[in-house]
């Protein structure tokens, strides 16, 4: 090999200095490296697995969400129509009262328009026969005490109703 222009020796002290530090590169550095990044590799994956979950539990409750939104829509779709239908109901209610009312202050009003006819009648009764009394007490030259005159309106009267 010295034809080559080698040195045994200090090729191998080379290639035995070169295994040392191949080996101590090993062990001190590649080693704790391939285990960091393990670690780190490790760790993205666990990352990347609770962001994918994490995403799934999103859409999940979007969906919940929507669910309860589209629920509480219907649930308040259906308390205005029954409050609608309530206030039906009750417009209904309060018209027929109304209308009982009127009815009932209409036919309040025709009996006291025949009281007060029936009032007005027998006054004019009273009236017409204390009149035709005097002047047949006049036409008579009579007179006539109350008593008498009470019992001949009553008469009159009572000719007169019939």
């Amino acid at each position: 090999m010295e034809g080559l222009g080698l040195d045994l020796r200090l090729f191998i002290f080379q290639v035995v200095n070169f295994g040392i530090l191949f080996f101590g590169l090993n062990y001190f550095l590649h080693k704790p490296i391939r285990k960091l990044l393990e670690g780190r590799r490790s760790e993205i994956k666990h990352s990347l697995e609770a962001a994918e979950q994490a995403r799934k539990e999103l859409h999940s409750s979007e969906e919940e969400q929507e669910k309860i939104l589209h629920q509480a829509r219907t649930e308040a779709q259906g308390i205005v129509e029954a409050g609608r239908q309530q206030a039906k109901k009750l417009e209904a209610k309060l018209e027929a009262a109304t209308e009982e009312r009127i009815r009932a202050m209409q036919e309040e009003a025709r009996a006291e328009i025949e009281r007060a006819k029936s009032q007005l009648r027998d006054e004019v009764k009273q009236e017409l026969a204390g009149l035709v009394l005097h002047l047949t007490a006049e036409i008579l030259d009579q007179q006539i005490d109350d008593a008498t005159k009470s019992k001949h309106i009553e008469h009159l009267v009572h000719q007169i109703e019939a």
